[in-house]
């Protein structure tokens, strides 16, 4: 029987489905959402991702679907202008992602029409752990490519 370090439960590919599952369901309003979420991901993703237990396609895939879809759509809009030979079918590299978020998000006070106002803004508190069978449906259900 294999049981995980207090540090691999911390850091489970449940808690980062959970994370994305929770940040999709919230529009972002402004670069500092964009920040968080990726300083949260980053935090959740990292040690999976040097123990080899998320590969890149995942950990892009994770953080893609971590935005709204309404958000999806304005990236791919963006990411697909900046890289229009980006294979279709798979995700963008999560820099390539947190770089056009920013971008998009950056003058959303100063310049009207650059950033689309938002109604809600990202929560910044952490989302309540998983329950262990919410996790594997959800990571499941979601499979909203990039292209």
């Amino acid at each position: 029987m294999y049981l995980e370090t207090p540090l691999e439960c911390k850091y489970s590919k449940c808690k980062l489905s959970d994370f994305v599952n929770q940040t999709s369901k919230v529009r972002i309003s402004e670069e500092k959402d964009v920040l968080d979420y990726f300083r949260q991901f980053n935090l959740l993703s990292k040690l999976l991702f040097d123990s080899n237990r998320l590969d890149v396609e995942g950990r892009n895939k994770y953080f893609w679907l971590g935005f709204h879809t309404e958000d999806r759509e304005a990236l791919k809009e963006r990411l697909f202008a900046e890289f229009p030979d980006h294979p279709p079918g798979s995700y963008f590299d999560y820099k390539e992602v947190l770089w056009a978020a920013r971008i998009i998000f950056a003058y959303h006070d100063d310049e009207p029409g650059v950033g689309a106002p938002r109604a809600s803004t990202r929560r910044r508190d952490t989302p309540s752990p998983p329950k262990s069978h919410e996790c594997d449906a959800w990571e499941t259900d979601h499979t909203d490519h990039p292209s």
